[in-house]
């Protein structure tokens, strides 16, 4: 089941990235806010919500929301420092996006935990298969 989020909980997210997050990747969240996957030739993504604080049962829905995810990945081993986490595989590699000094990349990529490599993934979030 879907759990849109309204525009004012994203741009609190935003706030405390420091850029604002890609189009396509922000309407698709708006949407249904990490309640679907995503498939690549690689694997298959599950997506990490944005964090939203308009009532308790959101608050609970999205507690491992992106802005946690990014807080935790920042321990590992190889984790960029401008990286994002969006999503994971199950399997401890994670779906990412790069903040840049212009702002947050269109672009995805994945971390793979084993090797620290990041490998791009899809030019841009609607250019991933999304279930």
């Amino acid at each position: 089941m879907a759990h849109p989020i309204s525009e004012s909980e994203i741009e609190k997210t935003e706030t405390q990235i420091g850029a604002k997050l890609p189009s396509a990747y922000r309407e698709s969240m708006k949407a249904s806010n990490g309640k679907d996957h995503a498939a690549t030739d690689e694997d298959e993504w599950e997506l990490h919500p944005i964090k939203d604080t308009s009532d308790r049962k959101r608050i609970s829905l999205t507690a491992y929301d992106i802005l946690k995810e990014t807080e935790s990945a920042r321990d590992w081993r190889g984790f960029p420092t401008e990286g994002i986490v969006i999503g994971n595989n199950g399997m401890g590699d994670l779906l990412i996006l790069r903040k840049t000094k212009e702002g947050i990349e269109d672009v995805i990529y994945a971390f793979w935990h084993e090797t620290s490599e990041i490998t791009k993934i899809a030019d841009s979030f609607d250019k991933l298969e999304r279930e």
